[in-house]
């Protein structure tokens, strides 16, 4: 039976449709500036079990598409997509990697100017001496061997809270509360005033006489929910954000659709040698630009490396169930040419280039080579399927919003998150996505 009855919520400056990475982080830097902000979200507020770790995100629904229970494209491919308060920020490693500024002021977008604000709201930090361990130091070696000179990574970690050894979950949430999530960022707005507003569907913009000015959505009981402001800006996510823009008239969003195709590879050790399993992990990377691929050093938790290595190798792989702690795992993330599509039905599709099919073999043969020059015995190692980690460039910066990120066919609409992305970075976005959003936040206090 059919529930008829609205709900409105009116008089805010700001209305962000999605409780992600970039809208907190957003909503906190409007709300600093005195704006009044409500946050709509189809997922719950993360916060609320077992400390956020992954049985929070699962429990919780935050985890609602991802991998754990199967988000796919049409081809099969895993596409990790997570709903909730702080997003994805839940669940990557933790990798603190600074915007190419030049490349973004390619298109009219100068984040150059926030580099110290969004290092500081994201907890960007070196890490410290007593943090590598020796399965990352026979990382770096192994690397060095085959021509991969490593770096030290910064990550956005507090490791005054973090633990030097043993817990490697940064990617399935912090117990700890080490690692900086956007929830942080969203309790600060909360603070403030934001106001958010869990388990609503958004399905459209609200838009009057040409210009937007609100977004309309379904909650979970059925009940319409209309929040209205002075500017709307969608920050669902490089896939929840295509619908929301072809509703506002934007026909080429979602005809492109990048994912930064990632690839793990992973060996054993010989007997008495320790991998880089219960170190502080991802302690080294490197940018490898004639590909434009990252690569650095990874973990796995047991439960994650069996699920990853079931699939490719079958139950052979239990015979190393016990040899854990020898585990060696090379991670890279390569830039993709966001051939692929988002449907209407909300399915998505997702296919390579030559040059795509050729990064990825060298991403899998370089993976091989660190895994061997390790030590790991030939015969164990194996990769995963290609994981797509974060949607990104389907309404597109230049093609579907200008450089101010508003909708080129609705005044007032904005879009802020990886959606936006002129292209795939090919990299960790976190830090990425906090300049953006303090980008986005001082424009749009600016002109409510």
């Amino acid at each position: 039976m059919a529930n008829d009855q609205v709900v409105k919520m009116e008089g805010y400056d700001v209305v962000i449709a999605g409780a992600g990475t970039t809208s907190c982080i957003l909503a906190k830097v409007l709300a600093e500036r005195g704006k009044k902000v409500i946050v709509l979200e189809e997922g719950d507020d993360s916060r609320k079990f077992l400390n956020g770790t992954i049985f929070s995100m699962m429990l919780g629904g935050h985890q609602k598409k991802t991998s754990f229970v199967g988000c796919s494209t049409r081809e099969g491919e895993t596409v990790l997509i997570a709903l909730g308060l702080g997003g994805g920020s839940k669940t990557y490693g933790g990798l603190a990697v600074r915007p190419d500024y030049d490349w973004w002021r390619s298109f009219g977008i100068d984040l150059e100017p926030y580099r110290e604000w969004a290092e500081k709201e994201t907890w960007v930090a070196e890490i410290p001496k007593e943090f590598i361990g020796p399965g990352e130091e026979l990382y770096a070696e192994a690397a060095d061997k085959v021509g991969f000179p490593m770096e030290i990574n910064y990550k956005h970690v507090n490791f005054d809270r973090c633990l030097p050894r043993g817990c490697a979950v940064c990617a399935y949430g912090c117990p700890q509360k080490a690692k900086y999530d956007a929830t942080y960022s969203a309790q600060d707005a909360m603070k403030l005033g934001a106001k958010y507003v869990w388990h609503v569907t958004v399905t459209e913009p609200i838009i009057e006489n040409g210009k937007a000015v609100g977004f309309r959505g379904k909650r979970k009981d059925g009940v319409t929910v209309e929040a209205r402001g002075k500017v709307a800006v969608a920050s669902a996510g490089g896939f929840g954000n295509v619908a929301l823009a072809r509703k506002a008239g934007l026909e080429k969003a979602g005809t492109t659709f990048a994912g930064d195709a990632s690839v793990l590879s992973w060996g054993i050790l010989p007997q008495g040698v320790q991998g880089n399993q219960i170190d502080h992990p991802m302690v080294y990377g490197m940018e490898y630009k004639p590909t434009h691929t990252y690569f650095g050093s990874c973990m796995h938790t047991r439960l994650g490396w069996l699920g990853a290595s079931i699939p490719v190798d079958g139950l052979s792989v239990l015979k190393y169930g016990l040899s854990y702690k020898r585990l060696f795992v090379s991670f890279a993330k390569t830039k993709d040419d966001a051939l692929g599509h988002v449907y209407d039905d909300g399915t998505m599709s997702k296919t390579y280039s030559k040059a795509d099919e050729e990064r990825l073999d060298f991403a899998r043969d370089v993976n091989k080579k660190i895994c061997l020059a390790a030590g790991c015995a030939p015969e164990s190692i194996s990769h995963n399927s290609v994981i797509l980690a974060h949607p990104s460039a389907t309404v597109k910066v230049g093609e579907s919003v200008d450089s101010h990120l508003e909708a080129k066919t609705v005044k007032n609409l904005f879009f802020c998150d990886t959606s936006v992305f002129p292209e795939s970075l090919g990299a960790p976005t976190v830090l990425t996505l906090a300049h953006l959003a303090k980008y986005e936040g001082e424009y749009l206090a600016s002109i409510v």
